[in-house]
C-alpha cells in the first residue's frame, strides 16, 4: 500500500512540475503519453495497441484485401487497422469480423 502511495505522488509530481515546464499546447500530448505509458506498464495496453497509437505509417498495404465498409474512414486508417489485425487478431478480429 505504502508503495503504490509513493508511485502515485511521485507520478503526480512529476506530472505537475513537467506541466509547469511546457507549452500549453504540449500539456494534452504529454498527459498522453504519460497515461500510456503507466496502462503499459500495468500490461492493460499491448505493444500492437501501442503501435496502433503511436505510430504514423502511410503506404501500409492491406495484407486481409478487404474493401473499406466505412465511406467515412480514410482508406489508410482502414489499412493500418487491417495491417494490425493480421498482427494481432485477439484484438482487432471482432471488429473486423463485425463490419
Amino acid at each position: 500500500e505504502r508503495v503504490t502511495s509513493l508511485i502515485n505522488y511521485f507520478t503526480y509530481n512529476l506530472y505537475s512540475n513537467v506541466c509547469r515546464s511546457i507549452f500549453e499546447k504540449d500539456k494534452l500530448l504529454f498527459s498522453f503519453l504519460l497515461t500510456l505509458m503507466i496502462r503499459m506498464s500495468h500490461g492493460k495496453i499491448s505493444q500492437v495497441q501501442h503501435q496502433l497509437l503511436i505510430e504514423n505509417i502511410t503506404g501500409l498495404e492491406n495484407p486481409l484485401n478487404m474493401n473499406n465498409p466505412c465511406e467515412w474512414m480514410p482508406n489508410v486508417i482502414w489499412n493500418k487497422i487491417c495491417y494490425f489485425a493480421h498482427k494481432d487478431n485477439l484484438l482487432f478480429g471482432p471488429l473486423i469480423n463485425s463490419m
